[in-house]
């Protein structure tokens, strides 16, 4: 795939870029061109995650990716003036660095592959659907700009690029990893104790999901003008600007919640061996998804990509979780309306908290952030959710002991 998107960057290009000028295009040629190696080096760095966590080591992929950033910003800030191409070969040198962390303690156990014609068919058979679906996914974004991109003069393609990517920070930094994290837990109870066992293990899981979720979904919506300014307000970046990217991001928390739980709600399909069910139910609530954006965009004009996008991810979400339920029960989903219960009313009082610190200007997000984060696991310790004081539990022991 990497040698395809290099042989066929010119065409590429001219398909989804053809109101470029030549010189526009040829430079987007390079860069197509250097960056195609990023499919063989995130296909790498993916893989070897993979094997890390299904032996519950967290610490070193984190490392590795940490590592990588740190070189491609370092190389940004040496050599970035330059030419835009640097950040091209930052982006893959910094790949390169992480993929090696990844690799090198895994040297020497590498052995002669080997594999009978069974398992690479049951491995096809469970890949080709994932293959497919993250491919046609990929057409969401290409929507996007072809529709912010009818907004002439307005900024609309850079302020829907800034809220998607403060919304990708969210769900990394967030909640993707606590899915990554208890999957091989979800296959150990499932291998274990059958759908009673999985049921169980999932329940606690999404439970803990929801404490994650709630108060980064009202914290942000809160305080979204607030954190934004903070992040980006500088230079020509306005206040303006801020406040559109701050609402554009509060119309997007549908998605947040959507692809939170909804990623661990896939991974309970996985654990079953099924990737063709969440594969088709995202593939077919992206196109209703696609539909609404042009349906709407007419008269809520920039409003209805966000909009769409939260529809289609909550509808997903909705349809996996009622699926998921008929196959191993809906016993995977008790205690959670009380989670949500708790975890609201934790939250509220840590916007409460927060507010105090904007308000009398202590020090802004970096202040507020963590104060409200302090209150809001208090407030849930105070209130005896069980599923909290655990989870803290569990992190007290684990940074603190030194396991």
């Amino acid at each position: 795939v990497s040698l395809g998107v290099f042989l066929l960057a010119p065409l590429i290009c001219r398909w989804l870029f053809d109101d470029l000028s030549v010189s526009g295009r040829a430079e987007s040629i390079r860069l197509l061109r250097i960056l195609s190696i990023q499919v063989l080096l995130t296909s790498g760095i993916s893989w070897s995650q993979a094997v890390y966590h299904a032996r519950h080591r967290f610490i070193l992929p984190a490392l590795a990716g940490v590592m990588g950033v740190a070189v491609s910003l370092a190389m940004v800030l040496w050599r970035g003036h330059e030419d835009i191409a640097v950040f091209a070969w930052a982006i893959n040198v910094g790949s390169s660095v992480s993929l090696a962390i990844h690799l090198v303690p895994m040297l020497r156990h590498f052995r002669r592959p080997h594999a009978d014609a069974g398992s690479l068919l049951r491995m096809a058979a469970g890949l080709w659907p994932l293959m497919t679906g993250a491919a046609l996914i990929r057409v969401d974004p290409i929507v996007d700009r072809v529709l912010a991109d009818d907004l002439e003069g307005s900024g609309a393609i850079a302020a829907v690029h800034y809220s998607q990517r403060i919304m990708g920070a969210l769900l990394a930094l967030g909640t993707s990893s606590l899915s990554l994290i208890v999957f091989p837990q979800l296959s150990q109870h499932w291998a274990q104790g059958g759908t009673a066992g999985l049921a169980r293990h999932f329940a606690v899981a999404l439970r803990r999901l929801i404490l994650l979720v709630t108060p980064i979904a009202i914290g942000f919506s809160v305080f979204a003008e607030q954190i934004v300014r903070d992040l980006l307000q500088r230079g020509e970046f306005t206040a303006d600007d801020a406040r559109l990217v701050a609402w554009l991001v509060v119309a997007l928390m549908g998605m947040f919640v959507g692809a939170s739980i909804g990623g661990l709600l896939a991974r309970g399909f996985y654990v079953l061996g099924d990737t063709r069910t969440p594969t088709w139910v995202g593939l077919v609530t992206m196109l209703l998804g696609v539909g609404l954006k042009f349906l709407l965009f007419p008269w809520l004009g920039l409003w209805a990509i966000p909009l769409g996008s939260s529809f289609y991810f909550l509808l997903s979400t909705v349809v996996m979780g009622i699926l998921l339920g008929r196959r191993i029960g809906y016993s995977a989903y008790r205690g959670c309306w009380e989670a949500l219960f708790w975890a609201t009313l934790s939250s509220l009082a840590a916007c409460g908290c927060s507010l105090l610190v904007y308000a009398t200007k202590l020090g802004g997000t970096l202040v507020a952030g963590p104060v409200g984060a302090v209150v809001y696991f208090a407030c849930l310790w105070k209130c005896g959710a069980e599923d909290a004081r655990q989870l803290l539990r569990e992190l007290k022991s684990k940074f603190f002991s030194g396991a």
